[in-house]
């Protein structure tokens, strides 16, 4: 589904030529008058697109070259504090990072309020090894956020907002795991961490930093 909507304005009928009215000169006066100041023209607001995990990964393998995105996997996937991560499991705040073993390119995209901001693809030899995960990792938000609520009490009740990241696990490289940082929204600080294996859904491990 498309995300972003183009909006198209018609242009109005041409009006049938008329034959100019001669204006009269204006009469003179002791004070020039003054120019009219330019007015700017109104701005729509685009409102924030929320998206899930699933969502931001489908919108950014539909914006790549068929060649490329006929085998991308995912090298990670973060929110950030422009957009916490909601019960719903969405987010307007993404970062995506797709790798092509085939055509050996790394597509990385970053979005704000729901909106794409940046789409930038670099070249990345395979003698860099880098580690991507097959689609088979869970992409299901909402059921990440569910896993680290119930791992980690009532931690949203006490006013921490939670943060999620794809990423490799630091204790096993072969490992995507997804990691839940609560933090204060005031000061971005840490205090609870949940990182769940991102193919079972379990949770390894639950550090309250506080």
């Amino acid at each position: 589904a498309q995300i972003q909507d183009n909006l198209r304005a018609e242009r109005p009928p041409r009006d049938i030529a008329q034959v100019p009215t001669p204006t009269p000169p204006p009469a003179p006066t002791d004070t020039p008058a003054a120019p009219e100041e330019p007015t700017a023209a109104p701005t729509e607001a685009v409102a924030a697109v929320p998206m899930t995990a699933q969502e931001a990964y489908e919108f950014v393998l539909a914006e790549m070259p068929p060649d490329q995105a006929v085998d991308a996997g995912i090298i990670e996937m973060q929110t950030s504090a422009l957009g916490f991560l909601q019960p719903d499991g969405t987010s307007t705040s993404w970062s995506v990072k797709l790798y092509s073993p085939a055509t050996e390119k790394m597509t990385t995209a970053f979005f704000v309020e729901g909106q794409m901001q940046q789409f930038q693809t670099v070249d990345v030899s395979r003698d860099t090894n880098p580690v991507f995960f097959e689609n088979t990792v869970i992409l299901d938000t909402e059921r990440i956020y569910d896993l680290a609520a119930d791992a980690s009490g009532d931690i949203t009740a006490a006013g921490f907002v939670p943060s999620v990241a794809l990423i490799r696990y630091p204790l096993d490289e072969t490992l995507p795991t997804w990691y839940v940082n609560y933090s204060n929204p005031g000061t971005y600080e840490v205090v609870f961490t949940v990182i769940i294996d991102a193919r079972s859904g379990e949770v390894i491990q639950a550090l309250d930093t506080r």
